[in-house]
């Protein structure tokens, strides 16, 4: 008998303390949201409907830098790139002799080789560059339209429709639904970087500072939550840690790469990266 009663006390302890603990987590992500909805972005226009917007804030109990540009597509195209050699993105841009406003970096890489060599399927201008296919993907129709898919790879028609696709991932978010609905630390507190649309259209290009004291750096399910709170629909997490990289014209790289030493931060070269072209032929 005594040991049923100790039995159902440990339990009815459990309970308590989990309850608590959702009570907890749920007031944390309230006071989150409310903090967030009253935060005073730096923002800057960097040209005609590309809109660039920085943020230091206190979120899910630690310091975070947030950086994400905000793109019409009225105005501008999304464009996927694959580089031939691993390069830093503002190096690929001032080559390219092209429109590019903005950019952010793009999938995963091999990091033995100095040959850009993604690790997943990618195909820019209807050039397939690598076959192997992930969990989610972004693609750019022949219109300009963003489209963003979870694939398994096994449906080539899917795909062929598109002349430019970049596997990545996870998907964070997809038609409004959350990947990631419990806040956790799935996946590690890292740098980020993610490529997202809202309802109206309009692409996000958003980048989280991390492994620094004043950038904790967010997991999977803060940065989901965060890109909830930016209005996207569906987003895509990109290649992050010290590869998380937002260029902007005239403004160069916006955030503070995690591969830098002390004040003085580095880009890393990557292996393609997801640019922003003004349709604007005399910007």
């Amino acid at each position: 008998m005594k040991i049923k009663i100790v039995f159902m006390h440990r339990k009815i302890g459990i309970s308590i303390v989990l309850w608590l603990e959702m009570t907890i987590i749920g007031y944390t992500q309230q006071i989150d949201s409310l903090t967030f909805a009253g935060a005073k972005w730096k923002s800057k226009t960097v040209t005609t409907g590309v809109v660039c917007h920085t943020l230091s804030i206190d979120l899910f109990d630690a310091p975070q830098k947030l950086y994400y540009v905000e793109v019409d597509t009225a105005y501008n195209r999304v464009v996927i790139d694959q580089f031939e050699w691993l390069d830093k993105i503002k190096s690929v841009i001032t080559k390219s002799n092209r429109n590019i406003v903005a950019a952010v970096n793009g999938g995963f890489f091999d990091t033995k080789t100095k040959r850009a060599v993604p690790v997943h399927f990618i195909k820019t201008r209807g050039i397939l560059h690598n076959r192997k296919w992930g969990g989610a993907a972004v693609a750019v129709g022949k219109d300009d339209r963003i489209t963003f898919e979870n694939w398994n790879g096994k449906d080539s028609l899917w795909q062929a429709s598109f002349e430019e696709v970049m596997v990545a991932g996870p998907m964070l978010l997809l038609n409004g639904k959350n990947f990631f609905p419990e806040l956790n630390n799935s996946g590690g507190r890292h740098p980020r970087s993610c490529i997202g649309i809202r309802k109206d259209g309009s692409v996000i290009l958003l980048v989280i500072d991390g492994r620094r004291k004043k950038a904790a750096g967010m997991s999977f399910s803060e940065l989901a939550k965060v890109c909830l709170w930016l209005k996207m629909e569906s987003a895509l997490n990109l290649d992050g840690g010290g590869s998380s990289s937002l260029w902007v014209k005239n403004k160069k790289t916006v955030n503070r790469p995690s591969d830098g030493i002390a004040f003085i931060h580095r880009d890393r070269k990557v292996c393609n990266m997801i640019s922003v072209e003004s349709k604007d032929k005399n910007e």
